[in-house]
């Protein structure tokens, strides 16, 4: 080891720490409370096992390294974002250092300039400044390792290596799936240092492909769930597509990543989507480019076509699974989000480099561009200072963004500013009136307003649009249970719950429901049911005690206020004498 080598390593992380300097300001934004911060075992102090042997315990997928790591951090911060906001960057930042030594290990040329650029490249803030993207950046860690120590077992044939890789594999597809293409890239490795094949090398790779395919097939039976289970679209019908729609859907995804890697703007949160037009001659362009590029590598490939196909290639091979092929949750609004891009990038960024340093006054320029991307990606980072900040500065970069407007509306929502929650949705609904979850959230802004009759239209429009909603089931419910329609609550809560047996403020509040009506049998068993699901429920702890004290029976009643009460709330605990 040099003496260049401590300076360059300060230098690296000093520069990136500087243009992620505004992720200490950072807050949590959307999708984090789904990930983390209402996650029932991340929140249960004893939820680090159940992680593991429970996957569908309010779970998105089955990945247990990453939910793992948000466990330790809750416990250790809380809801303070700092925390999770340096946790997520500290792995980027150190999957950009083993990028740098791994191909300074196999002495790829400017190996320190490529794990700069993917450190720096604007299209990976998403990643780096967004809490929930944590299983980003944690899994490239472990990807990137996997591959470092495959090819030191290729090359020097030591068992331990193999076994590491193995080790490091598996973790990187347990903390998030989209590493499943990791032995593909292994055979593009191969293939760029010319190594021989035999039939031990692709043996060897057989163990890789199995745990590639078995966690695959897991990662499509979750989306599966997720997508048949929660209201992320209108109608199942954007997942229902043809081969030739499906084909054009990833060409067109393909092509939109190699752009951004090239040229990373505008960069959005949430890109508008595109409609399929298989009657447009234009649609098919990327196909055919596509296909045509392709050809003319292969005839150049012993000149300039080998390095072209396997940077471009790896780009596609490694984004294959979040491509179009396969239905992920979040197709139903768009196909294209810039984390998908994290892990997939780096071929291309090698490429891109190698090609930059045979240009006059390659180093001087090269400086240039970083020093350009870093303004972008400090830009881009200050983005996620809050919901408001993420979501204002794409209608301004995408006036027309329903789902922007949308997202607004909902951190209007939960910050108590209902009227401007509802011009936000109003301006969702006028650029995209099929959204139920867009009349759904408008109606409760309504409620909150007392506007209550506005309130039930709205919840009408989205269970017309959707009849299994079952979120607008339950909101309707709770304004019939707000204005006494006993009966009408009652048939939307059966309703929410023959949908979905696992939604809590349906068991919850039908519990209210038979409270009023005398059915007290009946609320001690939704109460039960809605604490058996999520145990950390003061208000049903509160409310069932009230039960078994019109049931004179003091002692269960006393029990439960005592749970309320270790949540802080002791109200009833100390008016009901419970306390010894």
């Amino acid at each position: 080891m040099t003496v260049r080598f401590p300076l360059q390593l300060l230098a690296f992380i000093f520069f990136t720490s500087l243009v992620y300097f505004p992720i200490t300001q950072a807050g949590f934004v959307w999708d984090d409370n789904i990930f983390f911060l209402k996650d029932p075992l991340v929140l249960d102090p004893a939820g680090l096992s159940k992680i593991w042997l429970e996957p569908g315990t309010g779970v998105w997928n089955y990945w247990p390294v990453s939910r793992s790591v948000f466990w330790i951090q809750y416990q250790l911060w809380g809801a303070d974002p700092l925390g999770y906001h340096l946790v997520t960057f500290g792995f980027h930042l150190l999957s950009a250092l083993v990028l740098w030594r791994g191909l300074h290990y196999l002495r790829v040329p400017w190996a320190w300039g490529v794990g700069l650029l993917f450190a720096l490249h604007p299209l990976h803030a998403s990643s780096a400044a967004w809490a929930t993207e944590l299983k980003n950046t944690l899994s490239a860690v472990f990807y990137l390792l996997a591959i470092w120590s495959y090819l030191v077992f290729d090359r020097h044939r030591t068992g331990t290596w193999y076994a590491l890789a193995l080790g490091l594999f598996l973790c990187a597809l347990l903390s998030k799936s989209s590493t499943v293409m990791l032995p593909v890239v292994l055979i593009l490795c191969r293939l760029w240092l010319r190594r021989d094949w035999s039939r031990r090398d692709i043996l060897g790779l057989l163990p890789f492909f199995l745990m590639s395919l078995g966690a695959a097939y897991l990662s499509i039976w979750f989306e599966a769930q997720t997508i048949n289970s929660r209201p992320l679209s209108d109608t199942i019908a954007e997942y229902e597509l043809g081969f030739v729609e499906r084909l054009l859907i990833v060409s067109h995804t393909a092509f939109f990543y190699f752009r951004q890697v090239l040229f990373p703007y505008p960069l959005l949160v949430f890109y508008p989507p595109w409609e399929v037009a298989l009657n447009q001659a234009s649609f098919y362009l990327p196909l055919f480019s596509g296909i045509g590029g392709i050809a003319v590598c292969c005839w150049k490939y012993n000149q300039w076509g080998k390095p072209l196909l396997l940077g471009v290639g790896g780009l596609v091979v490694t984004a294959f699974p979040v491509l179009g092929f396969f239905n992920i949750a979040g197709f139903a609004y768009t196909y294209t989000w810039d984390h998908l891009a994290y892990l997939p990038s780096i071929p291309l960024l090698i490429l891109l480099v190698q090609a930059a340093r045979r240009l006059p006054h390659s180093r001087w320029w090269g400086g240039v561009i970083l020093m350009g991307l870093s303004v972008f990606t400090w830009q881009q980072a200050q983005t996620y200072e809050n919901a408001f900040t993420l979501w204002g500065t794409t209608i301004q970069r995408s006036p027309t963004s329903w789902f922007a407007y949308y997202n607004r509306g909902l951190a209007h929502s939960a910050a108590g500013n209902y009227a401007q929650a509802l011009q936000d949705f109003s301006e969702a609904e006028q650029l995209y009136p099929h959204s139920a979850e867009v009349y759904d959230n408008r109606g409760t802004a309504y409620a909150y307003l007392g506007q209550f009759k506005a309130a039930l239209q709205d919840y009408d429009r989205a269970l017309t649009l959707k009849p299994r909603y079952v979120k607008g089931f339950v909101n309707r419910g709770s304004i019939h249970l707000l204005q006494q329609n006993w009966q009408q609550a009652l048939y939307d809560f059966d309703q929410a719950l023959a949908i979905d047996p696992n939604y809590i403020d349906a068991w919850n509040n039908r519990a209210v429901v038979h409270s009023q009506l005398g059915n007290f049998e009946e609320a001690l068993y939704d109460y039960t049911q809605a604490l058996e699901r999520n145990p950390f429920l003061a208000e049903a702890y509160i409310n069932r005690g009230l039960v078994y004290r019109g049931l004179n029976r003091r002692t269960e009643a006393c029990a439960d206020w005592q749970k309320a009460c270790q949540m802080g709330d002791c109200q009833l605990y100390e008016q009901g004498r419970c306390a010894p």
